[in-house]
């Protein structure tokens, strides 16, 4: 079972996600998802009793709290629990410098939780910008918009500063849990955004269920917000202030570099690759290293500017085996994911990527989650025994309900290979990439599985994902088509290079490839240069890697 803990100022999106918990009682609890401080009064009865404690929790009252989460554990698992929510809630932000006596609300917390925390569990943390925070005020108050910011703005970085050095604190106290920390209501005016976020960090995918709790701001007052934001940012003289990073953590996995690793062989995917090294020089925001994975018997085939292109980028190249008989590309990636070497992250993408802007993959990193995106077309199951095949064969009880996945089509959850971000292996389960490998190789031989050409790789995610029940599902912007892109994409998903001529994004690629070590400055150098002065093999247009077409 996972324990979701979110510790945030009872005023910072706590009843917008309450309300939205509570709305989908059922529909979480068919997930196996269930909100304690609902469900468990006697919970929510120790929570206000510790958090209304005259100075520290006394020893009675610690062994009380020890033995009350003793039996909560116990009833969630009886009542087939998967992941338990609980809410804790601090003083209104208002009110966040009461949090200056660390001492005292750490004690607080620490007693509260104890008996929950540990590797099965993770800290939801809330971050704001007091500059954001402020504005919403000002707004809110109907104060006119040249009226000064800077009472309020100071106010509130009181309560911020006050709630990250708690937050700090909380992290070395309650050690071995994990930590994500996020802007709350302040930073997502929306309460939509606000949800969204909330379900996908513990596992839900917000598609299944209802959003709509909260008012948001209208598109007039976000826009008005906005201008007092850049407003207040302009006139000062040390610029916009830095992103907002989380809490210093214990987690030391989350402390080490990201490795991305992909891969690369002679022919259109040395174009692809160049394209996506270079937008991840530009626009990746993570301390990172990358591994590129080629094919043994064609590694040194690359071409020599390829190599010295990926290598002034600090690409690593290392060889693999393919060891499926009919040599299927996409294995390759499966192989891969089952060998790369990552002390911390590890993110696997598929070579026709190219990242579109700033963007953390590690803010996506939440406790022990594999984090995956829904699949714009389940194309692999043609009906129901397609999925009680692949359920029976990998020997788990069935798929979850079916979603609607992001071209408008109902059925259970695929998920696209073509950006996988793993936890660490040392984790509590076996590696994730060992194990999707794993069940790949069973399902591969398993006469009952069909379409496994192409499919595999994807039948092998959706299968150990129904598998586990447990990882992280993303938003669209992360994992794209150039048909359903727009300008809040992050990572996109071109399938052949002609498609970013046809959907007029040869701008938009030209301006990343003149910002990175590229040595081309525009699209057409770029696709000029891998087809007539390297003359590389094959159709750099169209897919590089499609079993049964092209099989380089």
């Amino acid at each position: 079972m996972k324990i979701e803990v979110r510790i945030a100022p009872v005023d910072d999106g706590a009843e917008i996600l309450r309300h939205a918990i509570i709305g989908n009682r059922g529909r979480l609890r068919r997930q196996g998802l269930r909100y304690v401080n609902d469900l468990l009064p006697m919970w929510q009865a120790l929570h206000d009793k510790v958090m209304a404690a005259d100075g520290p929790p006394r020893d009675d009252l610690i062994r009380q709290a020890r033995r009350i989460n003793a039996e909560v554990r116990d009833k969630c698992r009886d009542l087939g629990t998967r992941t338990a929510v609980f809410f804790v809630d601090l003083p209104a932000i208002a009110k966040a410098t009461v949090l200056d006596d660390r001492r005292l609300w750490q004690d607080r917390i620490a007693c509260l939780l104890d008996g929950l925390t540990g590797p099965d569990c993770t800290l939801h943390l809330s971050q704001n910008d007091p500059v954001a925070q402020a504005a919403l005020a000002a707004h809110a108050a109907g104060e006119p918009p040249d009226a000064p910011l800077e009472p309020r703005v100071a106010a509130f970085q009181t309560a911020r500063t006050s709630l990250d050095l708690l937050n700090a604190a909380l992290v070395v106290v309650l050690a071995d849990t994990h930590v994500v920390a996020r802007p709350g209501a302040s930073g997502m005016p929306n309460p939509r955004d606000l949800t969204a976020t909330f379900f996908s960090d513990i596992g839900v995918l917000p598609q299944t269920q209802k959003l709509g709790f909260g008012t948001p701001l209208s598109p007039e007052a976000t826009d008005a917000v906005a201008r007092r934001i850049a407003a207040y940012r302009s006139d000062r003289a040390t610029g916009t202030p830095p992103a907002l990073t989380p809490p210093v953590s214990r987690d030391r996995a989350a402390q080490l570099p990201l490795t991305i690793f992909f891969m690369v062989e002679p022919g259109p995917l040395e174009a692809q690759a160049h394209l996506l090294v270079a937008s991840l020089m530009v626009n990746c925001r993570d301390h990172f290293r990358m591994v590129g994975f080629c094919r043994h018997d064609r590694i040194g085939a690359l071409h020599p500017q390829t190599r010295s292109f990926l290598e002034s980028c600090g690409v690593v190249l290392r060889p693999i085996e393919n060891s499926f008989a009919d040599g299927y590309p996409a294995g390759n990636k499966l192989i891969a994911a089952s060998q790369v070497q990552a002390e911390g992250w590890a993110l696997f993408l598929d070579t026709d990527m190219c990242l579109m802007r700033d963007s953390s993959f590690m803010s996506l990193a939440v406790g022990d989650r594999t984090a995956v995106c829904l699949d714009t077309l389940p194309g692999w199951a043609r009906s129901e025994d397609d999925y009680k095949a692949v359920a029976e064969a990998l020997g788990f009880a069935g798929f979850p309900p079916e979603v609607r996945h992001w071209s408008g089509q109902v059925a259970h959850p695929s998920y696209n290979a073509g950006l996988i971000l793993f936890a660490p292996a040392d984790r509590k389960a076996r590696d994730f990439g060992q194990r999707w490998y794993a069940n790949a190789l069973v399902l591969d031989r398993d006469d009952r599985i069909a379409n496994t050409r192409p499919w595999l790789d994807t039948i092998a995610l959706a299968g150990t994902i129904a598998q586990e029940r447990y990882h992280r599902p993303l938003p669209l912007e992360w994992n794209c088509t150039t048909r359903l892109a727009d300008d809040a994409t992050r990572v996109l998903h071109y399938h052949g290079l002609r498609q970013i001529r046809g959907n007029n994004l040869t701008g938009q690629v030209s301006g990343i490839l003149a910002a990175s070590p590229s040595p081309y400055n525009t699209f057409g150098d770029f696709m000029h240069a891998h087809k007539v002065g390297m003359g590389l093999p094959g159709d750099l247009e169209r897919r590089a890697m499609r079993h049964g077409i092209q099989t380089i």
